[in-house]
């Protein structure tokens, strides 16, 4: 028969030739079948096009940046979380739930997950040697200990906590002291024990109990912005606070609030206004749980209160009741 012609695979007829096809047509038959491999498959690549998988599982084939030729490249997220919802348990203990982290060594990333809820014990006699004492009075940073992991699923001893605060790392998008990637806090009261929390595996962190009631800034006049610090972990730019507001004065009277970011300039954000009305009807009011961001620098806001009389006696106190935890935790 005649010889067949193709320009691709797809060209090809797979019962040819025939047997009863001259043997001096073979050669033809070879150079279609190199001609058409070439146009499916064009190449000046010097590697194998498919090559050996063995080692690479979870890698995904790659052309290099001089596009010579393929080559292995990691699945990576950069950053990525699949945040854990972290419970209190006891003084000493904290429960982290099921989650995954990218950890960034700076030489190989990779994910590492953990598909139960983990019990970790604190302090170098606890869950990781590593660790640093319970304390008194302190906030306590959890990591993952990049030299105790070396594949997933992670267990207890692959966390360590530390009184070392972690910075942003903008390379490896997350929060980090050196190789170990921070995933929480908590605070450890003059006892020595851990206080007690609440998250639901969102960005807010609520306190059982509010933090240093007492910040109380008295109002004055003429008005002038005064600084109040808020207590939180180092890397939580933005706290949950509340705010009361009280005065006494006449009942002509009224008192204005704002606050601000320390060292910012403007008029601020208001808070809200008290009324006047004497010793028997002294005014009170309330602004709740308001997110409210600080100088990550000072953990300071300022506050300010405009009223038209010196003689009222006013001041507003802020009680602390959470933190929210930052983007790349």
């Amino acid at each position: 028969m005649a010889l067949e012609s193709g320009t691709y695979i797809k060209d090809l007829v797979d019962t040819n030739p025939p047997g009863t096809d001259a043997i001096s047509q073979g050669d033809d038959h070879i150079r279609l079948i190199k001609s058409v491999l070439q146009n499916s498959f064009p190449s000046t690549n010097n590697a194998p096009i498919i090559p050996d998988i063995t080692g690479n599982g979870l890698k995904y084939l790659q052309v290099n940046s001089g596009a010579t030729a393929t080559q292995w490249g990691n699945i990576r997220q950069r950053g990525y979380i699949n945040r854990s919802t972290f419970k209190y348990s006891s003084a000493t203990q904290i429960l982290i739930g099921a989650g995954e982290y990218e950890v960034d060594d700076g030489s190989a990333p990779e994910n590492y997950y953990w598909d139960s809820q983990i019990t970790f014990t604190i302090g170098s006699g606890g869950s990781n040697a590593s660790s640093s004492a319970a304390g008194t009075s302190q906030w306590q940073y959890l990591y993952i200990d990049d030299s105790a992991i070396s594949a997933s699923p992670l267990v207890a001893g692959s966390f360590l906590n530390s009184t070392t605060a972690p910075t942003y790392n903008q390379t490896k998008h997350g929060w980090y002291n050196g190789s170990d990637r921070c995933i929480f806090a908590f605070y450890i009261d003059s006892s020595g024990n851990i206080d007690k929390w609440y998250h639901s595996g969102a960005d807010h962190v609520m306190y059982a109990n509010m933090y240093n009631p007492s910040i109380n800034i008295s109002a004055t006049n003429p008005a002038t912005w005064t600084d109040a610090t808020i207590p939180g972990p180092a890397f939580a730019d933005e706290m949950e606070c509340t705010f009361k507001m009280a005065q006494d004065g006449g009942d002509a009277l009224s008192t204005t609030f704002y606050y601000r970011v320390d060292g910012d300039s403007g008029d601020g954000h208001l808070l809200g206004t008290t009324e006047g009305g004497d010793d028997y009807t002294e005014d009170e009011h309330v602004v709740g749980n308001r997110r409210t961001f600080i100088e990550p620098s000072t953990r300071k806001i300022e506050i300010k209160s405009i009223t038209n009389s010196t003689q009222l006696t006013a001041g507003c106190i802020i009680y602390v009741n959470g933190y929210f935890i930052p983007g790349g935790m």
